[in-house]
């Protein structure tokens, strides 16, 4: 289960830091000052979470007439964010894992699922899905680099931007893809003969 709570974004900052020492130089590891900036960040955006799931919480619970828990499951998993590639999205790309894109809130328990007509939440990200879902950015990472090495031709920070902008939709558009891979739309009924003679 992900950790949110204070010393969180701490752990983040460093964590992102550590992950990358296997693959880059001391020098591009994330700064003193930096990670201090990252960690006030994240955990402006983990109370922004925990204030959205309080709220969730209370209107499910209205709603189904009793207490229903809620619990936040991140379509980008938290092993993907501790990881090689948590230093390209927490720094490179600003990104946050309990900013909304990321984030699903759904009910723990079958019973509150099926009260609210929610999915259930997915618990602990397997082996299998953190593989595919590195795997996934590191091929964004590469072309937010080839992105990068034709400003270099260019010299146009307008195309810099370009390229920050659109590794963040690939990332955001992966969370969305886990969001529909875990809970696949319903399958629209087919036309009846009914249908069909009105």
């Amino acid at each position: 289960m992900a950790v949110f709570g204070r010393r969180a974004e701490a752990a983040f900052a460093q964590g992102a830091a550590a992950a990358d020492t296997n693959h880059h130089s001391v020098a591009e590891q994330i700064a003193p000052d930096a990670a201090h900036l990252l960690a006030v960040r994240l955990e402006a955006s983990r109370a922004a979470l925990e204030r959205r799931l309080e709220r969730l919480t209370r209107q499910a619970s209205d709603k189904a007439g009793r207490p229903i828990r809620l619990a936040p499951a991140m379509l980008i998993p938290e092993p993907c964010w501790r990881g090689r590639y948590g230093k390209f999205l927490l720094q490179a790309l600003e990104l946050s894992p309990y900013d909304p894109w990321n984030v699903a809130t759904l009910p723990t328990h079958p019973a509150d699922a099926s009260l609210i007509e929610a999915p259930l939440h997915p618990g602990e990200p397997t082996h299998e899905a953190i593989v595919a879902v590195n795997a996934r950015l590191g091929e964004i990472k590469r072309l937010y680099h080839e992105g990068h090495e034709q400003v270099e031709w260019t010299n146009d920070p307008a195309d810099f931007r370009a390229a920050h902008d659109h590794a963040i939709e690939l990332v955001k558009g992966l969370a969305a893809d886990r969001l529909t891979a875990l809970y696949p739309p319903e399958p629209e009924a087919a036309p009846t003969q009914a249908d069909a003679a009105s």
